[in-house]
């Protein structure tokens, strides 16, 4: 009963964070502190709850690290013109009857790259949008593409900080994970591309407005150059690079180019860094400004305390009654349907990616012999279905930033396609190790 009072609070917190706009940090602190004193009130001492905690920390700590790499490439690629360079180019391409496919498959290139899809909704996602709305296009439809794009690689990217994330906590090979997560998406992007494309002749564009175009020429060097930090962190991880030292070279590369091409100071460049870039055109914030090691903050301290969670439930067997039913709906539905399945709730319940994931893993991981099977599975479930649950704070962050509602979420197709196509073929990458899918 002291653990229902305990869940009933945290999810009253979460709301409240939500429906207040305030961090989720707050709910999660909240959540920590109950979830707490359910452990002492059954006879565990603060100092043996830590210790529960502390295995699992050290596999959020690497994440962490990676998240604060990121959050430099995220500013730095604003600042060196990397991003302005994609939008520009994206804005070339765009053809009427080619529009929503576009913003389905450029929102695609651009996370692989970047590893983000916050990061690519308010910047690519945010310019799309404009011209959606001065083109005279189904807005819902095209933030529905957008959306659908950006998980391509929050889910998959060589610097995903989700796909780091699964890798860490499952303790499986993260560049493993990356070729068979690019292998289990392959029939839902065909699937999505072919919808989309269709939806694209259904909802041409009646004209593009280069307003934008010419104000990013004006105020950026648009070279070629500024591609190759976007390169660079593809490639070297696919060479078995390690990844933290493929995005410091990223963040050398992006820094050099932010001088030289840009007109940069080492002070500016260090403050981009750390507080994210301002634009010198204050027309240009609402889209460029932002990125950051502030801007991972609020995903870095989830991770934290969501490990902190894990290690709790799992030292006191507060999850013991909830792990044997889902051993239960395993063996009736199948392991990945029945994670999927299980994780929606977790997903309401957590609003997160990253305290979705952890948890899930946590629920999940003794009902599985193959912990490659187990990361595939949370990739393939809860990394994309968060995207769809309208209070999480995923979708609430990108939809606010489009200036859509839940009307969106029909549209997010490939969020759909991958756990359906993933369900049906899943037999396929898991012969042996899956008696059931």
């Amino acid at each position: 009963m002291d653990f229902i009072i305990a869940l009933i609070l945290f999810i009253v917190a979460i709301i409240a964070t939500l429906a207040l706009k305030l961090s989720l940090i707050i709910g999660f602190l909240v959540g920590l502190v109950a979830f707490t004193l359910v452990g002492v009130r059954r006879g565990y001492s603060i100092r043996e709850l830590w210790k529960m905690s502390r295995n699992i920390l050290k596999s959020a700590m690497v994440v962490v690290s990676l998240l604060v790499l990121i959050g430099c490439i995220t500013g730095l690629w604003r600042a060196c013109g990397t991003i302005p360079y994609f939008i520009c180019l994206g804005i070339r391409l765009i053809q009427p009857n080619y529009f929503i496919m576009l913003a389905f498959l450029l929102p695609v290139i651009l996370s692989y790259a970047m590893g983000t899809s916050l990061g690519v909704t308010g910047t690519l996602g945010v310019i799309l949008m404009a011209l959606a709305r001065s083109g005279g296009v189904n807005e819902a439809l095209t933030a529905g593409a957008i959306m659908s794009g950006v998980y391509f690689g929050d889910r998959g990217s060589p610097s995903s900080s989700c796909a780091n994330l699964v890798a860490a906590i499952t303790g499986t090979d993260f560049f493993e994970n990356l070729r068979l997560m690019l292998k289990t998406i392959v029939i839902p992007m065909v699937l999505s591309l072919g919808i989309f494309t269709w939806f694209s002749f259904q909802n041409p564009i009646t004209n593009v407005d280069n307003t934008l175009l010419a104000m990013f020429q004006e105020h950026y060097n648009i070279s070629i150059l500024t591609i190759l930090p976007a390169v660079l962190i593809v490639i070297l991880p696919l060479l078995k690079v390690n990844v933290r030292w493929a995005m410091g070279i990223c963040i050398g590369v992006s820094a050099v180019l932010a001088v030289a091409l840009q007109h940069m100071s080492v002070t500016e460049i260090l403050v981009c860094c750390v507080m994210g870039y301002t634009p010198a055109a204050p027309e240009l914030q609402s889209i460029l400004g932002g990125g950051g090691i502030i801007s991972m903050l609020t995903f870095c301290v989830i991770v934290v305390i969501g490990s902190i969670y894990a290690g709790i439930f799992n030292g006191t067997g507060l999850l013991d009654g909830v792990k044997a039913k889902s051993g239960s709906l395993a063996k009736k539905a199948g392991r990945f349907p029945g994670m999927a399945l299980s994780s929606l709730p977790i997903i309401g319940i957590f609003s997160s990616q990253a305290g979705s994931i952890i948890m899930v893993n946590s629920i999940w991981e003794s009902i599985y012999d193959d912990p490659k099977e187990l990361a595939q599975d949370i990739a393939n479930s809860v990394v994309v279905l968060v995207g769809i649950v309208p209070w999480s704070s995923p979708y609430l962050g990108m939809a606010a930033m489009l200036g859509v509602g839940v009307e969106a979420v029909p549209y997010c197709i490939l969020l759909f396609a991958i756990p359906i196509c993933y369900a049906v073929t899943k037999r396929l990458f898991f012969k042996r190790k899956s008696a059931r899918a």
